[in-house]
């Protein structure tokens, strides 16, 4: 993503034909392909498909899942149960390339199947950080970033939560910078039920 994000259509080419050759061939013997960090999601199943335009890809995207999306089939289908212990309130930040591929949070279901006392934050925009962009020094990246996610920031404070979740690993940076509160993927929550 960062390549495709500065410009880079060449090596954001390249990878994406390594990644479908390699992904394809596991589609084809009859695996289907689970995404944890939602750029890799977004990649997998909207840029690769457009950028390459093959049935390769295509098929790469069509068994390509969130990680919280799989989770829900298989609790529907009876082949996972949920733990439904509280651990304690946190609050839920809706990373943006899992809004641009699904039109709800998958993790933000799964986690209330849990009884966690998980509360969406109020908040639908980037936290800041665009990808790479706020690990740029200065006002040419960082400072600009930490400005764009201050209104973020307040309404995290404002919900006096000790823990955040969210699937995006930048998102999850850029909210422990701007609230200096432990931010950790919702796996990390869900491993904690299971193994309490």
């Amino acid at each position: 993503m960062p390549a495709f994000l500065y410009g880079d259509v060449s090596t954001t080419t390249k990878a994406a034909k390594f990644n479908v050759q390699h992904l394809a061939q596991t589609v084809h013997d009859g695996c289907e392909v689970i995404s944890s960090e939602p750029t890799a999601t977004y990649c997998l199943k909207e840029l690769y498909p457009q950028l390459l335009r093959s049935a390769e890809a295509d098929a790469v995207a069509t068994h390509t899942h969130d990680l919280f999306e799989y989770l829900l089939v298989l609790h529907r289908q009876g082949k996972l149960k949920m733990p439904n212990r509280a651990i304690e309130t946190a609050a839920y930040h809706l990373p943006c390339h899992t809004r641009s591929v699904y039109d709800k949070s998958n993790a933000l279901e799964v986690l209330k199947l849990t009884g966690i006392d998980v509360r969406p934050i109020r908040y639908n925009t980037c936290c800041g950080i665009a990808g790479t962009f706020g690990f740029k020094k200065g006002p040419e990246g960082y400072d600009v970033s930490m400005a764009i996610g201050g209104t973020l920031f307040d309404r995290v404070k404002a919900m006096n939560v000790k823990l955040v979740l969210t699937e995006s690993s930048v998102c999850k940076m850029q909210i422990e910078h701007g609230t200096s509160l432990k931010v950790a993927h919702p796996a990390v929550a869900l491993w904690e039920l299971y193994n309490n």
